[in-house]
């Protein structure tokens, strides 16, 4: 016998293919059934049923024979079984020839009459199954919406009209008049019962109740039915049997509504067959047509209904999930969420905030306050403007965004928005106010991580002084504004004196001290709007914008030389440091390179100049004229 090796997580065993349990079944998966077993199996089925519902017509209908019935059953089981499988249909409308010949034989019916009513059932069940796969494009039927309903009513019409005609060409089979609604009240009542409706509602499913109600739906229905239909003395009440079975529609669903109807169909049609009930004073070949017409009446009106109410139960249902998703969406969300009713005003309404929102602003947004409240007071004007234009876009019938970063509070939270608006509608139809969802993240300390990362570009790490790049730009700015009022620009270049004592004497440590100390004696020394930069190393240079006359410069530059009179004091060493300054008063229409380089040039000669004999450190030197000794000047009254 062979084997099949199975692996696991715990390690192999080996299974006899032919191995089976106690009960006989043979373990492991199904073996595939075949088309043609399956086939086989569903004419088998079909042809049980139909047969089963001919035999019964006798009690459920009065007669034997579709041709005098009120209602035919066994059209509505062929046609429900079709449908259920379209790719099998064929094998249904066998199913449906054989069932009907042997059970109309049985029934007494002669062979010619049952030939032409088993091939008209057959015919029936075939255009009707083929009609409605071709409507629903392959698809089983479902009875869940009215579509559904349509399409199954379709087919059911052509099928009957098929065989219709065939019944109309044997005289001795009955008539079409008498045959065609028989068969289409059967369709109506018993197929719907064969179908899928999906899933009942939860309380079905949970409680007795349901089956309870269900139960007294069937009892009181079939207690209507016999008060009135089982009594000698007709009167005017027959349509009181709509009220269960329009009862058992809105609260029961489309199956259990349609046995209620069908209690009743099977009462009515049997007392109304022996004389009694509403109808008994009407002739006797228009008590069938009465009959007909009230049970296709409930019929329609006990479809109709349920699918409908089964369809709002849905939307409730499906709108209740959508909310509940939303609702933990917005409540969960890593971001904070606000929901906002815009006006054209400017005015955003707080209609609904979540608790991570209130926890990045630190305080509750009451409900029904504005927004812009929330913004600080420098930028509420244009989030009221951002306001109006989303209002004005969505009245257009355009799509409104607006994303911008915003001051919160007094300006030291810093929240990013993005916010989406929509059209809302009253009830009714008119257009109601603008909707929108706004998401909020906290960006302050990104807007942190910013300015220090600007800063680090545009400042010295040492002395936190302007480098080199942020002294361009203030250099350009300034001869830019020169041009414009007529005013001077200097650029004072500056080069510490015996500065690498200290680092030999002292370390780098005591370097870096003297130099915070020079940027400290720098920045005092300077006019409150001149700009003091770090170029690099010991070099450092001052923009002097909007001066009057050169003079005023070399009054910045005497004031430089003076701060570094006095020694530096580090760890107990005093480091006398001295400062060579090169001065550039730019020319009008010099660019900033062009200064640079000039007070660059003046520097380097002032430094040179150190060697001279008249002492250390503080020459400046200007641009195109001579080396001046400050100390030296001054001592003379300059």
């Amino acid at each position: 016998m062979s084997t099949t090796t199975h692996r696991h997580d715990d390690g192999l065993h080996l299974a006899r293919a032919g191995e089976v349990d106690g009960a006989g079944d043979r373990r492991g998966s199904r073996r595939p059934v075949s088309p043609r077993s399956a086939g086989v199996r569903l004419a088998v089925t079909t042809a049980v049923l139909v047969g089963a519902l001919i035999a019964l017509s006798p009690l459920v209908s009065g007669t034997g024979a579709p041709s005098t019935a009120v209602w035919w059953p066994a059209a509505g089981a062929a046609l429900a079984l079709a449908v259920r499988r379209p790719s099998r249909r064929w094998w249904c409308v066998a199913g449906t020839l054989a069932g009907s010949a042997l059970s109309l034989r049985a029934l007494g019916v002669d062979a010619p009459a049952t030939a032409v009513l088993a091939s008209a059932q057959a015919l029936q069940c075939a255009v009707g199954a083929s009609v409605t796969a071709l409507l629903t494009g392959g698809r089983p039927v479902r009875m869940r919406t009215t579509r559904d309903a349509w399409h199954l009513a379709a087919g059911a019409g052509a099928g009957v009209a098929a065989a219709s005609v065939l019944v109309h060409s044997t005289p001795e089979s009955g008539g079409v008049l008498a045959y065609a609604p028989a068969q289409l009240l059967g369709v109506l009542l018993v197929a719907p019962l064969l179908l899928p409706a999906g899933a009942p509602r939860a309380v079905d499913r949970r409680t007795r109740a349901a089956r309870t109600e269900w139960a007294a739906a069937m009892a009181v229905s079939a207690a209507v039915a016999v008060a009135l239909f089982w009594r000698l003395d007709a009167g005017p009440w027959s349509f009181l049997v709509v009220v269960p079975v329009l009862w058992g529609a809105a609260r029961l669903g489309l199956g259990r509504a349609l046995t209620c109807l069908l209690v009743v169909a099977v009462v009515a049609t049997t007392g109304t067959g022996t004389g009694l009930g509403p109808y008994a004073g009407f002739p006797l070949h228009a008590r069938a047509g009465v009959l007909q017409a009230l049970l296709f009446t409930c019929g329609a009106v006990t479809m109709v209904m349920s699918l409908v109410v089964r369809a709002r139960e849905r939307a409730v249902v499906e709108a209740g999930r959508r909310e509940e998703l939303f609702r933990r969406t917005f409540d969960d969300a890593l971001l904070g969420v606000a929901l906002l009713r815009l006006r054209a005003d400017g005015t955003a309404v707080v209609a609904r905030v979540n608790d991570r929102l209130a926890s990045m602003l630190g305080h509750d947004v009451p409900v029904g306050s504005d927004w812009s409240q929330q913004v600080h007071d420098e930028q509420r004007e244009a989030f009221t403007a951002a306001v109006h234009g989303m209002v004005e876009q969505v009245r257009a019938g355009q799509s409104a965004h607006w994303h911008a970063e915003v001051q919160h509070g007094d300006g030291d939270v810093w929240l990013e928005l993005a916010a989406s608006a929509w059209p809302t509608s009253r009830e009714d139809g008119r257009d109601g106010e603008v909707a929108a969802v706004v998401q909020v993240a906290d960006v302050t300390q990104r807007r942190l991580v910013q300015r220090r990362l600007r800063e680090a570009a545009l400042h010295d790490a040492l002395t936190g002084l302007a480098n080199r790049t942020l002294l361009e730009d203030r250099l350009r700015l300034a001869l830019g504004a020169a041009g414009r009022s007529g005013r001077q620009v200097a650029l004072l270049y500056c080069d510490l004196d015996d500065f690498k004592p200290v680092n030999d004497t002292g370390g780098h440590a005591a370097g870096d001290h003297v130099l915070i100390g020079v940027a400290q004696r720098l920045s005092s020394a300077v006019r409150p709007g001149d700009t003091v930069a770090r170029i690099g190393g010991d070099e450092f240079a001052v923009v002097c914008p909007d001066l009057p006359d050169p003079s005023a410069a070399e009054a910045v530059a005497e004031r430089i030389v003076a701060a570094m009179a006095e020694p530096f004091p580090v760890a107990g060493w005093s480091f006398p440091v001295g400062i060579s300054v090169g001065l550039s008063i730019a020319q009008r229409g010099a660019d900033a390179q062009r200064v640079l380089q000039e007070a660059d040039a003046a520097m380097y000669e002032a430094k040179s100049a150190k060697g001279e004999p008249g002492g250390r450190g503080g020459r400046v030197r200007t641009g195109g004229r001579r080396v001046v000794d400050l100390r030296t000047a001054e001592r003379e009254g300059r």
